[in-house]
């Protein structure tokens, strides 16, 4: 009798008994229908959420029919305007050639350039592809210049998504915001 009652007790105690707990398996990546992104734009942020997933230690297929999950990615990216950034100086290089040595020394300019200064916004819904139940969901978001190192869309975006798999299966009720 109490072996019952203690096995009737770790089964309703064990991650199987009514909660939504996804451990980590094969899944598939697909890109949802974001506002004016063309598809092969929409399939780069999906591989990037896609690499991101694999350091979760899930198992990424290309084809949605043969995963146990689904993630479905959605990047909306919004412009908010414009930043002012001052030209590069090239720092101070040494140099040989036939006539000697000396040293190079770049002029300072005066130029400024004007970026677009973009939000970027990534949602990822995991689902079982059994019954399209939704079993885990997040959002990030950033503010980043175009031009820039870290401003290339890929990047934002594989950015974003490190950093929201990294709390995974933390399920959080606000967007992470990034720097």
């Amino acid at each position: 009798m109490y072996c019952l009652g203690l096995a009737a007790a770790v089964a309703m105690m064990s991650p199987a008994a009514g909660t939504n707990e996804i451990r980590p398996g094969t899944i598939s990546v697909v890109a949802g229908d974001g506002p004016n992104t063309p598809a092969a734009v929409a399939s780069l942020y999906a591989d990037a959420v896609g690499q991101a997933l694999l350091r979760t230690r899930f198992f990424v297929l290309p084809n949605p029919s043969h995963s146990r999950y689904v993630a479905t990615v959605e990047v909306i990216r919004t412009p908010r305007g414009v930043v002012v950034s001052n030209g590069r100086q090239s720092p101070a290089a040494p140099a040989l050639s036939n006539g000697g040595g000396g040293l190079s020394f770049g002029l300072a300019s005066n130029k400024t350039q004007l970026r677009g200064l973009v939000e970027t916004r990534l949602k990822i819904s995991i689902s079982l592809r059994s019954d399209s139940h939704v079993a885990w969901t997040g959002q990030a978001i950033t503010v980043r210049a175009t031009g820039t190192k870290g401003g290339d869309p890929y990047d934002v975006v594989a950015a974003l998504s490190d950093a929201l798999l990294s709390r995974f299966p933390y399920q959080q009720q606000e967007p992470l915001t990034i720097p």
